[in-house]
């Protein structure tokens, strides 16, 4: 319900209500969404969390090496035809409350700032571009995609500007594969973005303020890096060895 408006924000509001009041357990994903829970019911069950977080974290061969993680990226990157590149990445379903048009929006005014960059959308098709009458060579649909670690690995940042997100999955992800994070300023993104250290948050809606984000991340390579490495070792808290582990105490 958070991410909506009107008469169905309130029926969404109402079933969330009753399923968890119905709930012998009530098991969230983020802080921010106890915070939201916290302060939504009547009758206020005890909520709980897995901490850190996470629906069920990501496997140990999912994190890119500490290391070796710039070369793996930079070779990622030339297998796949860029270099010198800055490539930004959106995965998501190609809906305005994902934010698809802030980043598209926000892309093409950075991109007349500095053009060797890239934007790959995943989820999001050639035909759902055109609809909107959408034509950028640099921006580049990739339809739905089965495994996102090849694009994960060759991106620099990616982008998560929606309305509502109980966590984002793609920021972890991405975070994983050694990527700095801009996320809307909303509950659940801020447990993994956090301001000037594994990347920002901006105002929801705000192309220009997910511009400027974009601006201030990349401008300098030493900087989007010290960040990069930021966002992949916090990564670490979510592996799933340690999210099943505080499930199952919940559970026993």
């Amino acid at each position: 319900f958070v991410g909506y408006k009107g008469v169905i924000k309130w029926v969404l509001y109402f079933i969330e209500q009753l399923n968890c009041m119905m709930a012998t357990e009530v098991i969230t994903v983020s802080t921010g969404m106890i915070k939201i829970f916290k302060k939504m019911f009547f009758v206020n069950p005890k909520i709980q969390l897995a901490y850190p977080g996470s629906a069920c974290g990501l496997p140990e061969d999912y994190f890119i090496n500490l290391k070796t993680m710039q070369l793996i990226k930079n070779n990622a990157k030339q297998k796949n035809g860029y270099s010198n590149q800055t490539i930004f990445i959106f995965a998501g379903r190609a809906i305005e409350r994902k934010g698809l048009l802030t980043v598209i929006k926000a892309f093409q005014n950075y991109n007349e700032l500095y053009d060797d960059s890239i934007l790959l959308l995943a989820g999001c098709s050639s035909n759902e571009l055109l609809d909107r009458g959408i034509s950028h060579s640099k921006i580049i649909p990739l339809g739905f995609v089965d495994d996102m670690q090849t694009y994960y690995n060759m991106s620099d940042v990616v982008l998560l500007p929606s309305l509502h997100e109980g966590f984002g999955y793609s920021l972890l992800e991405g975070a994983a594969k050694g990527n700095a994070l801009i996320s809307s300023d909303i509950p659940g993104p801020n447990d993994l973005v956090k301001n000037g250290i594994t990347g920002f948050r901006v105002k929801a809606k705000s192309s220009t303020s997910l511009k400027d984000a974009m601006i201030k991340l990349t401008v300098k390579k030493d900087f989007l890096k010290k960040i990069q490495l930021s966002a992949r070792i916090h990564a670490e808290k979510y592996k799933r060895e340690i999210v099943i582990k505080n499930y199952l105490k919940i559970i026993d």
